[in-house]
């Protein structure tokens, strides 16, 4: 349908394979729509702090569009949080 994106359908099972094959980076930032709102799981059931614990990673769901994206980016990189 018109509401569903291409990184709405990513499972926690890809993305965590992802990050174990590319540990060299402390921190990922993911699209905010590859989780529930709600109860912050993915596609597959798995949970936002399951896939923070089985990496050892800190991964951060980026909510709204590139811009929101870039900013979270710099406010890190300054060691602000985005609003």
């Amino acid at each position: 349908g018109e509401t569903i994106h291409v990184t709405g359908l990513l499972t926690g099972t890809d993305i965590g394979r992802t990050i174990k094959h590319t540990p060299f980076y402390d921190q990922y930032l993911l699209p905010g729509n590859c989780i529930r709102k709600w109860d912050e799981r993915f596609l597959d059931d798995i949970t936002l702090p399951q896939m923070r614990e089985q990496t050892g990673k800190v991964i951060t769901p980026v909510l709204g569009g590139a811009l929101d994206f870039v900013e979270t980016i710099l406010e890190k990189a300054i060691g602000r949080e985005h609003a």
